[in-house]
């Protein structure tokens, strides 16, 4: 029996031992592992960008970045009155006008082309109240996705501001030949002036999806632009008393101007005329 025993509790004690020798210390496991990831945090930041195993990635690029714009063309009483109701709605909205250009035509029916910008969260609040000024006769919004290149460029400034951290610590620790260090120095130049482009770049997304776009172009009703019967009739006797300004201007010219010319002339032509009789009359001298 005792053998028995033996021959069972031996194979398994050895198992036992093969395991407790094969297992990596989990002490040495995480040193090991601690030194695998500062030799490589770039990667890490790219392997997180891909897989998105960090919570926190995703909770920062979760949100969708959208730049939004909008234009109408609408109908109005008047331009000026539209105006007016429209600086109203836009202080509500806490947007501003940036940007406002007001026309006429010949027949004194004005034209105007204004830009807005608002806050994105109020974009579609803005849009509604905007129709209200009018008959809008056109409308086009537009949206512009830049979540993939957001998350590109963040990805990309992340693995610049790394480089930029181990290019510092080899400067910190360096103490090699000359030209190594000022390689460094031109590489690490390189690197912060990519990372403020980068920077500016983020700005410039930021600020288009934090403020969206809208173009308003207001025009006159019809019935302010056709010109009524006694319009057409002061019209008329506007462009004939036009005609006669003209023609007695012409006159009073010729008058002030032309005529002493001619009676100058015809005084010299007479004087002339008046002398040739003369030569003429005279008798003949004799030798």
């Amino acid at each position: 029996m005792k053998a028995l025993w033996a021959g069972l509790l031996f194979p398994l004690a050895l198992a036992l031992i093969s395991c407790d020798v094969g297992s990596p210390d989990p002490e040495e496991m995480g040193s090991e592992l601690k030194r695998n990831l500062d030799s490589s945090k770039v990667a890490a930041v790219v392997d997180n960008a891909v897989s998105g195993e960090a919570e926190d990635f995703h909770d920062g690029w979760a949100v969708r970045k959208l730049i939004r714009s909008a234009l109408l063309r609408i109908e109005v009483e008047s331009v000026h009155g539209a105006l007016e109701g429209l600086s109203k709605i836009v202080a509500s909205q806490a947007a501003l006008i940036a940007d406002r250009q007001i026309s006429s035509d010949t027949n004194g029916a004005q034209e105007g082309v204004v830009t807005v910008r608002v806050p994105s969260t109020n974009f579609e609040s803005l849009l509604a109240e905007i129709k209200g000024l009018g008959k809008v006769s056109h409308v086009s919004v537009s949206t512009r996705d830049i979540t993939k290149n957001y998350a590109d460029l963040e990805t990309r400034l992340a693995v610049k501001l790394e480089t930029k951290s181990r290019l510092l610590g080899i400067l910190q620790t360096q103490t090699g030949k000359l030209s190594d260090l000022l390689e460094v120095e031109r590489e690490l130049e390189r690197v912060v002036t990519e990372i403020e482009r980068m920077k500016g770049e983020r700005r410039y997304y930021d600020q288009r999806v934090a403020v969206s776009t809208i173009t308003l172009e207001l025009f006159e009703s019809a019935s302010l632009g056709q010109s009524s019967g006694w319009s057409i009739v002061s019209r008329a006797f506007g462009r004939s008393f036009h005609v006669l300004a003209t023609s007695i201007s012409a006159l009073v010219y010729l008058i002030f101007f032309v005529a002493p010319w001619l009676v100058i002339a015809g005084f010299i032509w007479l004087m002339w005329r008046t002398a040739r009789k003369r030569r003429r009359s005279k008798p003949g001298r004799t030798g």
